[in-house]
C-alpha cells in the first residue's frame, strides 16, 4: 500500500533528500546523461539513496531529472524514456520499501514554450505523461525547478490527466521571480486550481533568498509549501562549481524557512546526506506547518493576481486580440469573447493575449471544445462565463465560473 504524501505533510515536517549530482561528482561517476547510471549502474543509485534514508530522509526523489523525452531526446535516448523512469522507480523504491516516500522527479524540457519557443503545450504535454506513466509506481510526482511556470503547468496537467498525485517546484531568481517572469504568488495560485498536492521552490540560490517566496505563496494558498535550497550561490573556483555552505551553516541558514512554515525541505545542488542529517534533526524542533492564508477565490497570470472580486470590478473587453496591447495596466481582468471563434484559430489566438498583457483573462464560451483548448494553453488561472455543459471542463483546468463578464 502506497504512502499519502498529502497526509505525511499534515502530520509533520517532511523531509526530502538532497542533490544527487553532489555525490556522483564526488564519486567520480562520468555520464553524460546521469539518468542513465540507474539503468547501467543501479547500485550506485540505490546507494545513495539508501545514504539519504539514513540521514533522515523520509522522501528520496528518482534519479529523473532529465528523463523527459525532450531532455532524453538530447542524447539519443528518447526511446529509452520508459525504461529509465521504471528502472528509476525500481532503484529508490527498493532502499524507501514500505516506510519512506518515493518522488518522481519531473523536471524541465530544456526548451521553451510556444511563443517564446517552438515547444507546443501539446507536445510538452505528452512528454511529461508519457515518464509519468512510466513512474507510476512512484507516490507521487514532483514537477522540479521548474524556471516557467507555463512548463510547470504541462508538467501538472501530465500528471492530473495520468492519475498520479503531484506536486510543482519552481525556481526562482535572486529578483523574487522565475526566469520568465513568474511569481510565487501566480505559481502557487496555478498549483493549487490544477490540484497540487503541495507547491514550492528549489535550487535558485541558498535558503536566505526563499524565504520572502515562501511567504508570499503561504499567503495565498493553504496548501503545503517545499523548500529545497542549494547549498548556498555556487561559485567557480579553479574551473569546479562549489557551493559555500557546508552542512552546519545550510541548516543554521534554513532555520528563518522552518519558522516561516515551509512544510516539507530539503536540499539542491551542493547538499549532502550530512547536510539532510543535521536538517532532519533541526526540523524535529517544530510541528507541523500550520495553513495561514485566508480562502480566497483568485483569478492570475503567470505575472499578476487579483482575487475574483476586484477582478469583476477592474474588467476590460476585448473586440479583436490585438487589443489587449492597448489595455491599462491597471486593468485586472482583461475579457475575450470566444462565442465568434474558430476553434483553429483559438492556441494561436491565446498565445497572443499572454504576450499582449499581464492581466488574467476572462473568456466567454458556449462551446465546451473551444472552450477547453483556450484554457489548455492559458498560463493563469481564467474567470469563464459560459452555460452548465462547460462545467466539466472549467474544473479540470481550475478556473473560476462566474455568472457575466
Amino acid at each position: 500500500m502506497k504512502k499519502d504524501i498529502a497526509q505525511a505533510l499534515r502530520e509533520g515536517r517532511v523531509i526530502i533528500d538532497g542533490s544527487m549530482g553532489a555525490l556522483l561528482s564526488a564519486m567520480g561517476v562520468q555520464a553524460a546523461c546521469p539518468d542513465l547510471v540507474g539503468v547501467e549502474q543501479p547500485e550506485i543509485i540505490r546507494g545513495i539513496h539508501r545514504s539519504y534514508l539514513d540521514a533522515g530522509a523520509n522522501v528520496v526523489i528518482t534519479d529523473t531529472f532529465g528523463s523527459s523525452p525532450a531532455k532524453l531526446g538530447k542524447h539519443g535516448l528518447a526511446a529509452r524514456t520508459a525504461e529509465i523512469a521504471e528502472k528509476a522507480v525500481e532503484n529508490a523504491r527498493a532502499e524507501a520499501g514500505d516506510t519512506c516516500l518515493v518522488a518522481l522527479d519531473v523536471g524541465p524540457t530544456g526548451e521553451m514554450l510556444y511563443p517564446m519557443g517552438t515547444l507546443t503545450v501539446e507536445k510538452a504535454i505528452a512528454g511529461y505523461r508519457e515518464e509519468i506513466r512510466a513512474g507510476r509506481n512512484a507516490d507521487f510526482a514532483l514537477m522540479e525547478t521548474m524556471t516557467d511556470i507555463g512548463e510547470g503547468r504541462t508538467g501538472m496537467l501530465a500528471a492530473k490527466e495520468e492519475g498520479m498525485p503531484f506536486a510543482a517546484s519552481f525556481s526562482f531568481e535572486t529578483s523574487g521571480r522565475t526566469m520568465t517572469g513568474g511569481t510565487p504568488e501566480c505559481a502557487a495560485i496555478i498549483a493549487k486550481a490544477l490540484g497540487a498536492i503541495a507547491v514550492g521552490m528549489n535550487c535558485s540560490g541558498g535558503p536566505e533568498h526563499m524565504v520572502g517566496p515562501l511567504k508570499k505563496m503561504r499567503g495565498v494558498v493553504n496548501i503545503p509549501v517545499i523548500v529545497q535550497p542549494n547549498a548556498g550561490l555556487p561559485e567557480m573556483r579553479g574551473g569546479v562549481t562549489t557551493y559555500p555552505f557546508g552542512p552546519e551553516r545550510f541548516v543554521e541558514e534554513m532555520q528563518p524557512i522552518l519558522e516561516a512554515g515551509a512544510a516539507a525541505v530539503g536540499g539542491c545542488c551542493g547538499t549532502t546526506p550530512e547536510h539532510i542529517r543535521l536538517l532532519a534533526q533541526k526540523a524535529k524542533e517544530y510541528e507541523a506547518a500550520e495553513m495561514i492564508a485566508e480562502e480566497k477565490t483568485y483569478v492570475c497570470s503567470a505575472r499578476k493576481y487579483a482575487e475574483i472580486g476586484e477582478a469583476l470590478a477592474s474588467r476590460e473587453t476585448v473586440e479583436d486580440i490585438d487589443d489587449l496591447y492597448d489595455i491599462e495596466d491597471d486593468t485586472l481582468l482583461a475579457v475575450i469573447d470566444l462565442r465568434e471563434s474558430d476553434i483553429d484559430d483559438v492556441a494561436e489566438d491565446i498565445a497572443t493575449a499572454v504576450t499582449a498583457t499581464h492581466a488574467p483573462l476572462g473568456f466567454i464560451a458556449e462551446d465546451a471544445e473551444i472552450l477547453e483548448t483556450a484554457l489548455r494553453c492559458y498560463t493563469g488561472v481564467a474567470a469563464v462565463c459560459a452555460p452548465e455543459e462547460c462545467a466539466a471542463v472549467i474544473g479540470k483546468y481550475g478556473a473560476v465560473r462566474v455568472d457575466e463578464l
